[in-house]
């Protein structure tokens, strides 16, 4: 007998919009719910323009005769778990980067029947900030079609690139990712005549004048600036998955991470990667993944915007980053073309999907 649950998230452009969808779609697919959706704020189709929504349509009808108690599932902020849709178990799902919790997000998780997180660092978090609920590792899920759509366009386009590896970045513009030590790193990594590039997609609605100001003038202090480029946004979602087909080595230095979806999707289509070995993104990472810089020391949280002190990131060797960028070039330089599907496949059985669904509905029941 299919599982009933009330669906209550935001579906937007936002990380947490994009994992609403995909782990919606994927429940759909899997047959075992029958779900209402009821929206945080108003729904933004616009990044999925193209992909199957009857799933959603149905779900949105059927939230008008809501079952007041079956669980509901609600995907948002840590700190927003006030509110839920009928009266069955509230199961919370929340992404976070700090390495303590308020003590509004350790009342609001601790009002969930289950709190779920990413990983086993944000498990730990949680518990160690004080949250009494029951607290459950659930990974989030991606469309792994797209994904080897990403992989067949790179073994189709990578022996026309002449041999330069191209770095990637994606991801909006905080302190919190590293990205001017990013840009310094890689303009000491190589020489004008390496045959490397950069480029970074950094489109983001929240991204200040004075965060653009700052990147701008690292990019333009590098002695490699003429092989740095700032990509334009990408609308659609199976875009950015195709994106990654253009592409060699994608690098995260984030100081914090509550998942790192654009590292996770890289992986998924089989990217060599530069990450750090710190935080939620851990969960997925390895040495033969990953190209790992180790964390030097913990500093406090604070760059205006987003985080003022109130819990610790790491900080990391700039020599270490440097060497990193090296080493990614190196492995990539020799690694064979079909090794890219090798390791995406093996990426994709290791973080199925299916596993998620069938142990959500578990904590579902």
């Amino acid at each position: 007998m299919n599982q009933n649950v009330n669906m209550y998230s935001p579906i937007c452009r936002t990380s947490y919009g994009i994992v609403s969808f995909l782990m919606m779609k994927e429940m759909a697919k899997s047959g075992k719910f029958n779900m209402t959706y009821s929206p945080i704020g108003g729904t933004d189709l616009t990044s999925f323009q193209g992909m199957d929504m009857e799933w959603l349509i149905k779900a949105s009808k059927s939230a008008e005769m809501f079952d007041s108690n079956a669980p509901c599932f609600k995907i948002f902020h840590e700190n927003k778990m006030d509110s839920r849709i009928g009266s069955g178990k509230l199961v919370g799902y929340s992404f976070f980067e700090g390495d303590k919790l308020s003590e509004t997000a350790v009342h609001h998780a601790s009002q969930c029947d289950t709190f779920c997180v990413s990983s086993q660092w944000a498990k730990d978090v949680a518990l160690n900030s004080g949250v009494t609920s029951p607290v459950e590792i659930l990974h989030p899920v991606i469309d792994y079609d797209l994904c080897r759509k990403s992989v067949a366009r790179y073994t189709e386009t990578k022996p026309k690139r002449n041999e330069i590896v191209k770095f990637l970045h994606i991801g909006k513009m905080e302190d919190r990712k590293n990205q001017i030590d990013m840009i310094k790193a890689f303009g000491e990594a190589f020489d004008q005549f390496d045959p490397v590039e950069l480029h970074i997609m950094w489109d983001s609605p929240f991204n200040t004048q004075g965060q653009a100001e700052a990147r701008q003038k690292a990019i333009q202090d590098s002695p490699l600036s003429h092989k740095i480029k700032i990509l334009g946004g990408k609308q659609l979602y199976s875009d950015v998955i195709s994106l990654y087909g253009d592409y060699d080595v994608y690098v995260s230095l984030s100081r914090a991470e509550g998942w790192d979806m654009p590292l996770f999707e890289a992986l998924s289509c089989g990217m060599t990667a530069i990450a750090t070995n710190v935080t939620a993104h851990t969960e997925f990472i390895d040495k033969d993944n990953c190209v790992m810089v180790e964390s030097k020391r913990m500093i406090p949280a604070v760059d205006g915007v987003w985080f003022f002190g109130d819990s610790d990131w790491h900080d990391f060797s700039k020599d270490d980053i440097v060497s990193s960028f090296q080493e990614a070039f190196d492995r990539d330089s020799v690694k064979p073309l079909n090794e890219r599907e090798n390791n995406s496949n093996k990426f994709i059985d290791t973080f199925d999907n299916m596993s998620t669904i069938n142990k959500l509905e578990s904590i579902l029941r």
